[in-house]
């Protein structure tokens, strides 16, 4: 797969698990990770057992691996014609 990514580093705000109707679970948190000159802090999002395991087994400080891919959700504006990542 050429849309793969590798991450490790900490998390960096406290895990919240989100469940919904259907009974799909969630966790979105921020991911430190430390580079040559600064720190990045991407948006991870966990799905289903994962999400479940993550926020059981780990907490905000914990340094994880991350195994994934990039995926990019577009909105527009209907008032002024633009678009949102």
């Amino acid at each position: 797969m050429l849309n793969e990514i590798r991450f490790i580093g900490r998390i960096a705000n406290d895990l919240e698990l989100i469940t919904y109707d259907d009974d799909q679970k969630r966790c979105t948190f921020s991911l430190a990770i430390e580079t040559a000159y600064s720190t990045d802090f991407p948006r991870i999002t966990v799905f289903g057992k994962k999400a479940t395991n993550l926020v059981k087994y780990n907490n905000k400080g914990d340094l994880i691996f991350v195994d994934g891919y990039i995926c990019l959700l577009y909105t527009s504006d209907a008032a002024d014609d633009s678009l949102r990542v």
